[in-house]
């Protein structure tokens, strides 16, 4: 039975600032001049500027990569090779990167790998195995708190860190199981997203609804808290197909952890959810749930998309129901800064139109009002968020694509601002691809400093070369220019897939 697609970030937060026209005219001739190759359509990592208000346009019901720092393609993880004529089928990817970073008369060198394996195939051995894990090594890095580049990496005394995200097996031919699970492993599809090392078993479908029954147990796991003592999670689902073209999924997780040195705490979360695709054109979908025996949250979303006028739609509302105070850190690890979260409601809509082969719009709305209008605080207030975006292909020259995004933010306490980007993207040949651009932000989460920016203009400009279908080089530029000061980053990357 399929499962609930991973939850991904559909409604970003924005950029916004100023411009260098000297820097974008020149990027714009180079981009525009010589012989050129079919377009690619704008929209992955690699042409956004990586950060908010960057000019990307995503794919209508797209779903986000598992890792930002993997730089490998959809195209090319349909081609990876592996080694089945061996009767065990091997593959995976490496994704080795060196990144410098200057600014503020201070410099940062790093070198990491990040490793993905998989070994066996569900359909034809008896187990499977999986590994997720990174090695970084840090030249020149900072103990000082107050240093530019110092981050979650620099706590640790030594320059080398090393992260297992997910080591799991599966066995897939017990009696009644569709699989057993052991390991280090990630639940994408429960009501809170949780990595824990334990186990999860899940049943074959039962009866004429399809009825999928899965347990698990184990310790939860959190990159960057090394207390787990007596910490647990348990719980299951129960999923079954009601009516035609339904789906629903009656969730528990139940999670015991120490919140502090003194402070022992448990949830319980039960989550009720509900999909159904109405026809080939209108999906639905709803959910609701209860922690610790009260109200927490409702979600209802729609999406409808017309292929014959490529006219797609998409409405989803969220309201929390009630306060959330300190619970245990796999459901609000962010307590110790935002505090109590009060109630309130937010409505989103998003259009996208395509005219013809060349052009394509997308414009959305985001509205967000507390349930009290007393409660607004730093992190928890209304705003009113619209934006709008534009591509075109074959704009100055035959097969490049330039994208134009443009939003404005109106909240409470006088906070109104507009932010804008644009995108260049060329690719010559089937092999070399370049792009480029810039992105104003009002702030800008920057997760190389670890810090949040405001008033940041990134100038960033991309150079991707597939040598083949396993293997590709990466290299970006971005300049950032910010309340922090002006900032260099450089990054090379070296991707294979097996």
């Amino acid at each position: 039975m399929c499962r609930p697609p991973r939850r991904t970030s559909e409604w970003k937060h924005p950029g916004v600032g100023d411009g260098r026209p000297v820097v974008g005219a020149l990027l714009l001739a180079l981009l525009i001049t010589s012989c050129s190759a079919p377009a690619f359509p704008g929209g992955s990592e690699e042409q956004s500027g990586g950060g908010a208000g960057s000019a990307s346009v995503p794919a209508f019901g797209s779903v986000a990569s598992l890792d930002e720092g993997s730089g490998i393609d959809a195209a090319d993880a349909e081609s990876s090779g592996s080694d089945e004529d061996d009767g065990i089928a091997l593959h995976g990817s490496i994704s080795s990167r060196l990144r410098t970073r200057r600014g503020d008369g201070e410099y940062e060198v790093d070198f990491s790998s990040l490793v993905s394996l998989e070994v066996g195939d569900p359909e034809v051995n008896d187990y499977t195995a999986y590994l997720l894990g990174r090695v970084l090594k840090e030249f020149g890095g900072t103990s000082d708190p107050d240093d530019p580049f110092f981050g979650l990496n620099d706590t640790d005394s030594s320059s080398w860190d090393s992260r297992l995200y997910e080591g799991y097996i599966d066995f897939h031919r017990i009696e009644g199981l569709d699989s057993l699970r052991l390991g280090r492993q990630s639940m994408y599809d429960t009501p809170e997203f949780v990595t824990f090392d334990g186990a999860t078993a899940i049943t074959d479908p039962i009866g004429e609804h399809d009825l999928e029954l899965a347990a698990y147990l184990g310790r939860p796991h959190n990159t960057y808290d090394a207390s787990h003592n007596g910490d647990w999670i348990g719980g299951g689902w129960a999923e079954a197909r009601p009516w035609a073209r339904a789906r629903a999924r009656l969730d528990y997780q139940h999670i015991d952890a120490d919140i502090t040195d003194e402070n022992e705490e448990y949830n319980d979360l039960f989550a009720l959810s509900l999909w159904q695709t109405v026809n080939e054109k209108l999906r639905v979908r709803g959910s609701f749930s209860k922690l610790d025996g009260e109200s927490r949250d409702l979600e209802l979303a729609g999406t409808y998309y017309e292929p014959e006028t490529d006219l797609g739609v998409r409405v989803r509302y969220k309201e929390l129901l009630s306060t959330q105070r300190q619970l245990v850190n796999a459901l609000d690890p962010l307590f110790e800064t935002l505090r109590e979260y009060k109630p309130y409601w937010e409505m989103q809509t998003l259009v996208t139109k395509g005219f013809g082969p060349q052009w394509f719009l997308e414009g959305g709305a985001s509205l967000r009002r507390l349930s009290d209008g007393g409660d607004e605080s730093e992190f928890n207030h209304e705003f009113d968020r619209y934006h709008v975006t534009g591509s075109a292909d074959d704009v100055f020259a035959e097969d490049v694509t330039v994208s134009l995004t443009g939003e404005v933010w109106d909240a409470d306490q006088g906070d109104h601002y507009a932010t804008w980007g644009f995108d260049v993207t060329r690719e010559y040949t089937e092999q070399v691809r370049l792009s480029g651009g810039m992105a104003y932000a009002k702030w800008k989460d920057d997760y190389l400093l670890d810090d949040e920016e405001e008033d940041v203009t990134t100038w960033y400009g991309r150079l991707r070369y597939k040598v083949d279908d396993q293997t590709t080089w990466t290299f970006r530029y971005d300049l950032d220019d910010s309340d922090l000061g002006t900032y260099h980053n450089l990054i090379a990357r070296l991707s294979w897939r097996f």
